[in-house]
Parts: C-alpha cells; sequence; structure tokens
C-alpha cells in the first residue's frame, strides 16, 4: 500500500501551530478527511480478511487450523500488510485529533479564565 498520508508532518504542523486555534482546527479538519479516507479501506480489507478466514481456517475439517495461526498467516499477506498499515494510520490520526481537540479546549478554558 502506497502511503498517503504523511503523518510525521501533520505533527510537526501540529506543534507549530500550538498557539494558532484556527490553523489547529483546520488541520484537524483535514485529518478528519483522511480519516474518513482510512476507514473506507478497512471496509474492504475487513471484508478481505473475512474471505481469508473463511479459506483458510478449515472450519468443516475434524482439526481445524487456530486462530493464532490463521492470523499469522493472514498478517504475512499483502492485504494483512495493508490491514496493520491501515490500522496504525487510522490510530494514530485518531491520537492527532483527540490532541488537537485537548488543546483547543485548553486554550478555551483559558481565554474563559483569563481578566478581560
Amino acid at each position: 500500500m502506497e502511503k498517503e498520508i504523511n503523518l510525521p508532518e501533520f505533527g510537526r504542523d501540529i506543534i507549530r501551530a500550538k498557539n494558532n486555534p484556527a490553523k489547529l482546527d483546520s488541520i484537524q479538519l483535514t485529518l478528519a478527511g483522511w480519516y474518513a479516507n482510512y476507514a473506507e479501506k478497512m471496509i474492504d480489507l475487513e471484508l478481505a480478511e473475512a474471505t481469508f478466514w473463511e479459506k483458510h481456517k478449515d472450519f468443516n475439517s475434524e482439526k481445524p487450523k487456530s486462530d493464532p495461526l490463521v492470523r499469522a498467516l493472514w498478517k504475512i499477506t499483502k492485504e494483512g500488510h495493508e490491514m496493520i498499515e491501515t490500522e496504525r494510520t487510522l490510530s494514530t490520526i485518531h491520537i492527532l485529533i483527540s490532541s488537537i481537540k485537548a488543546s483547543l479546549n485548553r486554550q478555551t478554558n483559558e481565554m474563559r479564565m483569563s481578566p478581560k
């Protein structure tokens, strides 16, 4: 899977914009768009994983393959690699969005508490 989002660059952008709520909001919206993009990719990958399990688990055999074995076999496929990368990317985007929200909330609270 070709990497489409530059997560380290987004991290640097967030640090540079830590005192700029408008810029943080813009970054957050962009990240939300990327999140939707990667979440859509997960649908196909999860369906491919289900098909893989159906083909490789041997449900009808006397002794089906163990879940850890089938999971390991899935992870070494091209689609398994894509799924791992997509899951990690989604997780990182989620953490970045959460940190932006926390920063914006902190800035809002500081503005409310400051003397006028």
